[in-house]
């Protein structure tokens, strides 16, 4: 809650609080008992304007939290804690902003649910949620950035559940797209799927393409960490290909990038 409206809001929430209305936890943050919210949600809906009001300015409120940490999610503790602590606010945003075609808020988002689900391991359960964003309309470039990076996101999750061939047909998409609007770091989400599936396939000869251009959109873009994982990528494909001298040439290239 902002600190700028809490001294006017303090005796009223003091007050549920003390009636068993309004739970409290140690962090401070407030929680409505089961059937107050029920009721509460009731008595709005009778007001669609203004459900759908409070629904947007909802929706914004939570992406800006998380949408700092989703830029840049090298910290992935403190993104993943921010999801797991706002899991059904950041569920219910991301309904909002595909509704409301709130596109910088779905890009966020869908970064954030992507670090999230892969890092615990619940992968069935984000593609079922970002599915919800293969319906945005591809009609403007922001609209192109949300879905880019959405099928990034669902085909990352489709290739961890082994589902290779939708994994593939999803992540060229979002590559179009991703191309279409200029947004390299969606290119590189989509272009290291790609790569992979055809690695997981033993298409080695397939799969080096899509990597040696991440390699070359990540150095102009001087990020190291893509830079590493396309070399180590690359690493893998020469290897396979008995080129062994250039497989240990990318190796020692990935491996001084991490040790910077």
């Amino acid at each position: 809650m902002h600190l700028v409206i809490l001294p006017l809001l303090l005796p009223l929430l003091t007050a549920l609080a003390a009636r068993g209305l309004l739970r409290v936890d140690p962090e401070g943050r407030f929680d409505m008992h089961p059937l107050v919210a029920e009721h509460a949600l009731k008595r709005l809906a009778r007001d669609e304007a203004r459900h759908a009001r409070v629904r947007d300015r909802h929706g914004a409120h939570i992406a800006a939290e998380i949408a700092p940490l989703a830029r840049d999610p090298s910290d992935t503790a403190a993104l993943v804690a921010a999801v797991q602590r706002e899991y059904a606010n950041a569920c219910a945003a991301w309904s909002n902003a595909l509704a409301a075609g709130r596109h910088e808020a779905a890009c966020a988002l869908a970064i954030a649910f992507k670090v999230f689900f892969d890092t615990v391991g619940r992968f069935s359960e984000g593609t079922r949620l970002l599915r919800a964003a293969l319906e945005i309309a591809p009609t403007t470039a922001p609209a192109q950035r949300a879905a880019a990076t959405a099928r990034g996101a669902l085909a990352l999750l489709l290739y961890r559940r082994q589902q290779l061939g939708e994994a593939l047909a999803i992540a060229e998409e979002g590559l179009r797209l991703a191309t279409a609007c200029k947004d390299r770091r969606a290119q590189v989400a989509c272009l290291l799927i790609v790569g992979n599936v055809h690695s997981t396939r033993g298409q080695w000869p397939q799969a080096r393409p899509a990597y040696e251009r991440v390699l070359e959109i990540a150095s102009a873009d001087h990020e190291r960490a893509e830079m590493a994982v396309a070399l180590m990528n690359l690493g893998i494909c020469a290897k396979k290909d008995g080129r062994r001298d250039e497989a240990l040439d990318y190796y020692g290239r990935a491996l001084a990038m991490e040790r910077e």
